[in-house]
């Protein structure tokens, strides 16, 4: 899915109402499952490095949620192109994030989305590279 500027959509009720941030389990104590990783990418680039290989191993390998909950995944650029590349790459960002936690073994369903310029971390004019806005992020809603 790619999202024009603009505010941020909502997630899709299913997956905003799914109410996975604490669950329980059949024997033992609640499990919290309210994970976050965030990895950043090299200008145009949407190779994970050691870095981001290393946040999404943990992870991965913490998240035990139940298979209802679904993971999200959405992809941002930084304002160095025009708003469709900027799109366009944020979302090839979220999709190598999601095929990497696959790999991995990660066995949550993801939802996936390429943000672009929205929501940026800093705020920057427009053909404006900025090494922080080139992220994906990988929650637990």
């Amino acid at each position: 899915m790619l999202i024009a500027t603009g505010t941020i959509p909502p997630l899709p009720a299913e997956i905003a109402q799914q109410n996975c941030s604490m669950v329980t389990r059949e024997s033992g104590p609640p499990i919290a499952v309210d994970r976050i990783a965030r990895v950043f990418f090299a200008t145009d680039s949407r190779a994970i490095d050691r870095e981001g290989a290393a946040m999404l191993d943990a992870f991965a390998q913490a998240y035990d949620a139940p298979a209802k909950c679904t993971v999200v995944v959405e992809g941002y650029s930084d304002r160095s192109g025009s708003e469709r590349h900027n799109l366009v790459i944020a979302k090839q960002r979220a999709e190598a994030v999601a095929r990497y936690l696959k790999r991995k073994g990660l066995v949550a369903r993801l939802y996936v989305r390429g943000l672009g310029e929205r929501d940026l971390l800093v705020q920057t004019p427009d053909r404006t590279a900025q090494a922080e806005n080139r992220n994906v992020v990988v929650y637990v809603p």
